[in-house]
């Protein structure tokens, strides 16, 4: 594998919109980039497509942005791509040193966890090594995976058993096929019983009164006078027995009263005037025709309040309630009831029998001996009655609804609630044990515990290999680690390092020796002896963490075929370790396929292009521009010359038309002079002395080696000091380069 070139990095962290440029990576590339310009970022990006890891962009997105990353990376065997939360051509040759690496296996911070260990565990023993670690790690999963099964289906099926039965007689229960009736069934007997005090206070049904038309009012609509005189009669007839008339006796008497005129009797001519028996008979007629006009004026006043509005919305108020106390008692048993099947229509048919009843009444009070033409009531009677007849059904079955109602009291009275819990509890406890659920969980309990027998066994058969393979690849990394240790000149060493399994996956344990005293790793401060976090210092750190790293590479047989990138490996190291490391990285590079070096320090980046002697090293840097970074190329030997050299050599550039721009070159000028003065008048000018101070010290002496320069140095303070107090201040880019030019022309050099 050879990295060739990133040629795309978008919405990554700080590269935004990067610009890419400068030529190919060469087999020894260096990157300078100051901290917070990406350096993290773009070893993170080369970790994510060696572990084609997608997340680990996805956290990195540039904050605000809501598009999604882009990578493309040129390699030796094409472009490597990174688009849509996705690598496309990725490639894992790729040894990667940076705080990752030493977060995730060596130390986090001040302390080596569990976690660390069995990292680098996985690092030591390489790709065959971690195959079959994983593979053991697999099965120690499955296996763990398998037991939490066993435990949670054992605890789902115990959960199922309800207090008092144990966990066997729970899956002895038989099943019931009418399950869900009993239980429902039950269900009401409990709420029963919950309300027995007030089931047995409810009074039973009450059949509910009926609007109707009184009984009198048809035949009396039909009275003539004869229908009063019969009335009259009915009083007479009294009279006339004491006298012993005959059958026709009340017949004579009526007609000849009848006969009656100018008080002169139709049978004797003789005057009837005062006669006290015809008044009797007069007196009997005028009560019966004042009763019949009362009578009419009762019937009205019975029509007017019986069949009145007021009383149709009370009939159906009345029908409403019996169908609600109904519901009450259907809620604990069967109650057979038949409510009224039209009752909203009911007060329309009961308004118009009012109407037509009241109309026919008012009728004949005004004329009492004439009859009365009924039709329209007797129709509004016939619609009425099926009203009436719907109630009157309701009613009937009022008889077998109270019949169920007393059982309901009686069944009720006569169950305990206690004994209706538990038979509920019991039918519930059926219903569980044969439920889809719990049939599966009790299927297939025992198939888990035999499958974790099997997975046991090989776990133990893969395990017992992977041992053998540990045996003769952790010597050789401890011992290379403590080469490196040497070399590095540490002051500690490892003492004794082992694999465990503490935990179930395995872990590298190591003890470090220093001054000959054993510090166990596994130790935290505050326990009264040496820890990693008490005995080591920071330098010590980053020494063992890259000397795990660098034993990790002399392990890998395909090392030759592989990327090496280390990002700052130098961090807490003193000059000594930093020179080192320099070295052993350009060794590095001559047996790896490629070596890149990421550093904040480009003097240390120097250090490494020196190591490598007659090897040209490609730089680059990473530059920074608000929220976006770019990869551009890198000048090294222009970098590390002193600022002086490097303002002159910009300012060269610039005169001579091949880079710079006038904006940055006008405020370039001034330092350059004060520096060439200061350099060459060590003991004549002061510190904290500028340009203008450095011409007043030259105009006061006449003997000065500078008198003769003096007006074009006042002219070039003249027109760079405005530039200086605030640089949005105007130019002219001609200005700029001639005063370029005139100063060039007194440091010497153009």
């Amino acid at each position: 594998m050879f990295l060739k070139k990133i040629t795309k990095l978008q919405n990554v962290g700080k590269f935004h919109k990067a610009g890419i440029s400068g030529g190919e990576y060469g087999q020894f590339t260096l990157f300078y980039a100051g901290n917070g310009r990406g350096k993290t970022t773009l070893c993170a990006v080369l970790r994510s497509m060696k572990a084609d890891a997608p997340e680990i962009i996805e956290d990195r997105r540039t904050l605000g942005e809501t598009a999604t990353p882009e990578v493309n990376i040129l390699l030796d065997t094409g472009v490597a791509t990174f688009n849509s939360g996705k690598w496309k051509n990725g490639k894992s040759a790729l040894h990667i040193f940076d705080s990752a690496f030493v977060a995730e296996n060596v130390h986090a911070g001040e302390r080596v966890d569990t976690e660390q260990r069995r990292n680098i565990y996985r690092v030591i023993v390489g790709a065959k090594g971690v195959q079959l670690a994983e593979d053991v790690d697999k099965l120690d999963a499955t296996i763990t995976e398998t037991t939490t099964k066993i435990a949670s289906e054992k605890k789902a099926l115990q959960s199922h058993v309800p207090a008092g039965l144990t966990f066997e007689a729970f899956l002895a229960l038989a099943d019931d096929p009418e399950i869900d009736a009993n239980i429902a069934a039950q269900k009401v007997k409990l709420e029963a019983a919950a309300q027995s005090a007030q089931i047995a206070a409810k009074p039973l049904l009450k059949p509910q009164p009926i609007p109707s038309l009184p009984a009198s009012l048809i035949p009396a609509l039909g009275k003539t006078i004869s229908g009063v005189s019969a009335d009259a009669a009915q009083k007479l007839e009294a009279q006339l027995a004491k006298h012993k008339f005959g059958e026709d006796g009340q017949a004579w008497v009526l007609s000849g009263l009848r006969h009656v005129h100018i008080d002169s009797c139709p049978f004797c001519a003789n005057d009837v005037k005062d006669n006290a028996l015809v008044e009797t008979y007069r007196q009997y007629f005028d009560e019966s025709y004042e009763a019949f006009k009362a009578e009419l004026v009762g019937l009205q006043t019975e029509v007017m309040q019986g069949l009145s509005e007021a009383e149709g919305l009370r009939a159906k108020s009345r029908f409403e309630n019996l169908a609600k106390e109904v519901e009450f008692w259907r809620a604990f048993g069967t109650v057979e009831y038949s409510p009224v099947a039209a009752l909203d229509a009911m007060p329309t048919k009961l308004a118009a029998l009012w109407s037509a009843a009241k109309q026919a009444i008012e009728a004949k009070i005004a004329t009492p001996l004439e009859q009365i033409n009924a039709a329209a009531l007797l129709a509004a009677v016939g619609d009425w009655q099926t009203a009436a007849n719907d109630m009157q059904n309701c009613n009937d079955t009022l008889a077998q609804a109270n019949a169920d109602i007393q059982t309901i009291k009686t069944n009720t009275a006569a169950t305990g609630r206690t004994a209706v819990e538990a038979a509920l509890h019991s039918l519930e406890a059926i219903k569980k044990r044969h439920s889809a659920t719990v049939r599966v969980l009790a299927e297939s309990y025992n198939a888990l515990v035999a499958e974790k027998a099997k997975l046991v066994a090989d776990k133990d058969t893969k395990k017992d290999e992977l041992d053998k393979y540990d045996a003769s690849v952790l010597a050789k990394y401890h011992k290379a680690i403590n080469d490196y240790l040497t070399q590095f000149g540490a002051g500690f060493s490892l003492l004794k390092s082992e694999k465990n399994y503490v935990g179930k996956q395995p872990q590298w344990m190591f003890v470090i020796e220093i001054n000959k005293q054993p510090v166990d790793v596994t130790k935290k401060s505050g326990q009264g002896e040496a820890s990693f976090e008490t005995a080591m210092s920071a330098g010590d750190r980053s020494t063992l963490a890259l000397a795990f790293f660098l034993a990790q590479l002399d392990l890998d047989n395909d090392l030759k075929n592989s990327v090496v990138v280390f990002d700052d490996p130098f961090t807490s190291l003193d000059e000594f370790r930093r020179a080192m490391t320099a070295k052993t990285i350009f060794r590095v590079a001559e047996a790896a396929s490629q070596v890149i070096v990421l550093s904040h320090d480009k003097y240390f980046l120097q250090a490494v292009s020196d190591a490598a002697k007659t090897k040209k090293c490609e730089t680059f840097q990473i530059s920074s521009a608000k929220k976006n970074s770019s990869i551009e190329a890198w000048d090294l030997d222009r970098e590390v010359k002193d600022g002086y050299l490097r303002a002159h050599m910009d300012m060269l550039d610039f005169h001579n038309g091949q880079s710079g721009t006038p904006s940055e070159m006008r405020l370039k000028m001034r330092p350059l002079l004060e520096d060439y003065i200061r350099y060459r008048f060590p003991n004549q000018i002061p510190d904290g002395k500028w340009l203008g101070d450095m011409l007043g010290v030259i105009a006061a002496d006449a003997n000065h080696p500078l008198t003769s320069l003096y007006n074009e140095i006042d002219d070039i303070n003249s027109f760079t000091a405005p530039h200086h107090h605030n640089t949005n201040t105007p130019f002219n880019e001609d200005e700029v380069k001639t005063y370029i030019a005139r100063t060039l022309a007194i440091v010497g050099g153009c």
